[in-house]
Formats: C-alpha cells, structure tokens, sequence
C-alpha cells in the first residue's frame, strides 16, 4: 500500500485545492461519483466538507478520525469486486457486485440537488459485520434495503434521520448547541445519532439529558436501544432497569448478549408472568431451553405454543390501544378550563381499546400512570373512561371502544414531556387466566 509513504504527521482532513475540487465532484451519474469516491479514497482525501458526501456523512467525517487502511482497504475490495451492479429507486441507489470479494461494503448514494453523493452514514448505520468479517445488514428499516438482498434481511430498527424540513443538519446542531432542556438534548443525540451516526456526540447528549432527569423514561428508553443496537448490552441493561416495566423482552436480549442465559430466562419468565399467552416471549423461553440443552422445557414450551395456535379462540391475540393522534402535541406553556379546574401541562388525545382475539374477554383494570422530566404520579384504574356497548366491562371478539379526553394535571408539574403507560389486564370470558399489557404514549411539545 502506499501507507509507508504517509507523513506520520500528515493533515489527511485539509481542505482540497480549489483546483483539485472536481476530480473528486459529484455527478448526476452515480456510477461517475462513484469514480469520484474511489478516487477520494486512492489520494486519502479526508476533507470532510467535499460535497461528493451527503450532509451526514460531512458531519460524521468531520467526527471521526481519517483512516487511510481503512480507506485503502475498501477501495481495493470494491475494485475486487468490480463489475459493479447498480440498483436505483427514485433517489437512492445502491452499487453492489453481484461477486463480492471477502469484506466487501456496497457504496450507497442519494440524490441530492440531481448529483448523487455517497452516504456513509446509511452505510455504517445499518452494515455491521460479523466475526469472520462479512458484512450483512442489521437494519432493514433504512431506504437502500431494496439494494441489499445479498447482506441478509436485518431487523427493523426506529433509527431512519429525523426529519428537519427546511433546515439543515449542521444549523440545527448548532442551534441546540449550549441548551439544556431535556427535549433539546435528545433531539440533539438523536440527529448526531440518526442523521450523522456519531456516536460520540450523540450519547454525550443522552448523558446530559440524563443527568437533567434521571426518571425520564423516554431518555433511559432512547439510550437503552441506542447502547444495544450498538452491541453495548452492559449501558442498556441498567437504562431498561430504570425505564420501568414494559422492557421484559429487551432486558432479555440484552442479558443473551451479556451471554447470560440465566438472567435472560429470568426477564423471559416475567413477561410470561404478566401474560402466560405471549407467543413472542413462550417462543424465546423454547429458544433458551434449546440453547440449554434442557428437552424437558423445551418440549413443555413448544407444547404450550402449539396450544395457543391451535385454540380457535386465539388467546394469544391481546387486547390492544392505539392512540390517536399517535403523536399528541404537549402545551405546558399555557393552561385550559376544563368546568371548574385549570388544567396545566396539556394535551389531547383519545384511546381505542381492541380485542384482537376470537373470544370475548372481560377487562380487570387499566392502571395509568404519568411519567416524564418531573415526578411520576399515579392516576388509578380507568377502565370505565370506556363506555361497554356489551355491559360488565366486556368486549366480544373483535370488538373496539373508544374515549376522547384532555388530559392534564390540576398542578404545574414542571415536566417538558409526559409518557402515559397504560397497563391493561383482562380474561377471557369463562377462561380465568389473567394476561396484562403495557402500552405508553409520549406526549410531546412540538418542535420549536
């Protein structure tokens, strides 16, 4: 390589000449700027401003330090590679090769302005590779995955850019710069994390937001799945600890990637705990018995499994909430009568409960309670916000109801944000095992 020629102290991120900008100019043909980016690659161009990259990907090499093994690296793999396969949906595509060579990363591009630039932070966001150095695709909830059928099918993961309108990504880090507020400071980790995928930055953000409200459940959520999509299990276990229940499955995947079975089994059996019916978490249970070597619960596992799926009443099916709007707007900046009470921290959104299953089921409770940047309080049973069109707190198969509510408190809390968790508990009618669910809403301010 040409490495040993290298100045140890040489500025791999100074800026290129004016002169020597279009050699490494972006195109309105992919496969030209991807000529362009393996050039950039072969003269270690490090400069982070060159507009061959999207604004992310500026971002995230202004982040990280140049590696010119890295670089050379992955140039000789995509010339290894080459011919190159280009596979193009509107304004993404994806240069793969339909013969790899070992380690090889497709280059993905996005059309910005009719030029396609490279994007390294869909790149490195969502391509992880494995112990024998094999890339493959860890999320499928990312716009090249049409592109990327030989890396595998990856999970879905809620980490696509936040979207910023009329701003721009750089002017919007700066403007959240020096603030304080918790909102400020997640939306700041989550744009160094989503858009730009720096890290760094990014969890400094959550830390210090963290640091603002230790309670906040969405912060200890965000930082929990953050650390674990990374591969950072021993961050995301205290975080889910903390975030409160209703993480029963994550903390179990997180303990599984700690390599502790045992903790895993035990997160495992606590969701069974809440609902004996969870096909999800009695799946898991057969998968750890599996990997125990234990034939006796795994037998008993796949036999319960086989029951629920087999019961033409469906009890796995649970009773469900979907809230509308799915993102209610929170106005702590102004107050509402509502008879004789002045309602403070507001917002307004209504609730539809749904038995998904093919049994009628009486509802037990649905315990509510507030959580956010202040103190968490607790608002009771609300099971009869519902009117029951079938009397005695019973729904028939299929069968939703609905409620449409302010809601607020009758003080100044103080919080920037609430979460509302909802834990549901029912039975099926003439079936007396209990089954419980948590489901929450964030109910946030809008962005200012």
């Amino acid at each position: 390589t040409k490495l040993p020629g290298l100045p140890m102290d040489a500025d791999l991120k100074k800026p290129v000449p004016a002169a020597r900008r279009a050699r490494y100019a972006p195109s309105a043909d992919a496969r030209e700027s991807v000529a362009a980016f393996l050039r950039a690659s072969a003269d270690f161009v490090g400069d982070p401003d060159l507009p061959l990259f999207t604004a992310g990907s500026r971002l995230m090499r202004a982040q990280y330090p140049f590696a010119p093994f890295e670089e050379t690296t992955r140039r000789e793999r995509i010339e290894a590679s080459m011919p190159l396969d280009y596979r193009v949906k509107g304004d993404y595509a994806v240069a793969t090769s339909q013969r790899p060579a070992h380690g090889f990363v497709p280059v993905l591009l996005h059309r910005e302005g009719g030029l396609w630039r490279v994007d390294l932070v869909e790149t490195w966001k969502n391509l992880f590779f494995d112990g024998e150095g094999k890339y493959f695709l860890r999320n499928s909830n990312m716009p090249y995955a049409f592109g990327l059928a030989g890396f595998g099918k990856g999970r879905p993961y809620d980490i696509e850019p936040l979207p910023l309108g009329e701003r721009q990504l750089a002017a919007e880090l700066e403007r959240l710069e020096g603030a304080t507020d918790v909102i400020s400071l997640v939306r700041r980790g989550e744009l160094w994390f989503r858009n730009a995928f720096s890290f760094a930055p990014a969890f400094a953000a959550y830390e210090a937001a963290l640091a603002a409200a230790p309670d906040d459940p969405v912060v200890l959520q965000i930082l929990a799945e953050r650390a674990q999509y990374l591969g950072f299990p021993e961050l995301a276990i205290p975080a889910y600890e903390r975030a409160g229940p209703g993480f029963e499955m994550a903390l179990a995947q997180a303990w599984l990637d700690q390599g502790d079975e045992a903790r895993a089994a035990e997160w495992v059996d606590r969701a069974l705990a809440e609902d004996p019916y969870d096909l999800y978490a009695l799946e898991w249970k057969r998968y750890l018995a599996e990997r125990d070597g234990n034939e006796e619960a795994e037998a008993a596992a796949s036999a319960a499994i086989r029951r629920i799926l087999d019961d033409a009443r469906q009890p796995g099916n649970p009773v469900w909430l979907r809230f509308t709007p799915a993102r209610p707007v929170f106005h702590p900046e102004s107050t509402v009568q509502s008879g004789d009470a002045t309602v403070h921290d507001h917002s307004r959104f209504g609730v539809t409960m749904t038995n998904t299953s093919a049994r009628p089921v009486e509802i037990e409770s649905v315990r509510l309670t507030s959580r956010g940047t202040a103190r968490a309080s607790g608002l009771g049973d609300v099971k009869d916000y519902w009117s029951w069109p079938a009397g005695g707190r019973r729904l028939e198969a299929g069968q939703s109801v609905h409620f449409d509510k302010l809601w607020g408190f009758t003080v100044d809390t103080g919080h920037e944000h609430v979460r509302y968790v909802f834990e549901s508990c029912w039975h099926g009618v003439g079936d007396g095992t209990r089954q419980c669910r948590r489901q929450w809403v964030d109910v946030l301010p809008e962005l200012r």
